[in-house]
């Protein structure tokens, strides 16, 4: 197998468990909030539609390729540790897309006009705080099955 096969295998999982990790996501705040279904579906609807939501999704999708592509490449060509290559490139996607989504609703803050130490605290600590606590146990669950399952389409691919 080459590079290049490699990395694609690791880039479709990659988008695979960036959409689990969504969907988890989605159950967390639905666990948190405790209204109803119709209530919770709500809510998420609304979220989605902030921009900084939008564009952290989007690099959610965007980052998870650009790293599930390098993962693929270490796990199935290098031959490293898929469960500790899996949990880096999920914490990696978490952190990266969470930044680049915040810095969208922090440059919206400054543009409202609000002063920098609260920007800086309401959009870049508080979100980064908030995704970080309620999803290292989720991202390190689907980081170890997301390597092992480029682990598997390896040895499918032989």
């Amino acid at each position: 197998m080459n590079k290049s096969q490699a990395g694609l295998i690791g880039s479709k999982v990659a988008v695979v468990f960036v959409s689990i990790g969504l969907i988890a996501a989605s159950g967390i705040l639905m666990l948190i909030n405790r209204g109803s279904l119709i209530e919770n579906l709500n809510l998420i609807t609304k979220m989605i539609l902030y921009p900084n939501v939008t564009i952290g999704i989007i690099a959610c999708y965007a980052f998870g390729w650009i790293y599930g592509r390098y993962a693929g490449i270490i796990i199935i060509i290098s031959n490293k540790d898929e469960l500790w290559i899996g949990i880096l490139t999920g914490f990696l996607t978490l952190l990266t897309a969470t930044l680049v989504g915040s810095s969208v609703g922090l440059i919206r803050g400054l543009l409202n006009s609000e002063d920098l130490i609260s920007s800086i605290n309401d959009y870049l600590y508080e979100p980064l705080y908030g995704i970080l606590i309620f999803g290292f146990i989720p991202t390190i669950v689907l980081g170890i099955l997301f390597g092992n399952m480029i682990r598997n389409r390896e040895h499918r691919n032989e």
